[in-house]
């Protein structure tokens, strides 16, 4: 996954990356996600997910992401996107995000590329 909006916003990547690398013992449902992830990208190693998301001042999720999806089967486009969508809800609110750079992360683009994803 990369990030398209200013130098703070990679800290992000870490909060994803963990999200999407929890194992099952430490939180059943992310363990799950995680895999079912995985297993789309072994299957559809093309797909991509872009999720274009508003924050507020408090960097908590402000209405719906958008979503661009590339790639695979639109089923597969879907399922992808929707696991993608609840690592990124349930990683929120950010509140490592410097309060005085919020033009630089007030709108974030994370990129989830399941070919970063398959060893």
């Amino acid at each position: 996954m990369t990030f398209k909006r200013g130098r703070h916003v990679v800290f992000l990547a870490i909060l994803f990356f963990n999200s999407l690398s929890a194992s099952a013992s430490d939180d059943s449902h992310r363990g799950a996600k995680a895999e079912a992830m995985r297993e789309l990208a072994k299957k559809f190693p093309d797909l991509v997910c872009e999720v274009h998301v508003n924050l507020n001042r408090c960097a908590e999720i402000v209405g719906e992401p958008s979503l661009e999806a590339t790639g695979g089967t639109e089923e597969a486009r879907k399922s992808f996107c929707f696991h993608a969508v609840k690592n990124i809800r349930q990683s929120a609110p950010f509140k490592s995000l410097p309060a005085d750079k919020y033009d630089q992360w007030k709108v974030m683009v994370v990129r989830f590329d399941a070919s970063q994803m398959i060893p």
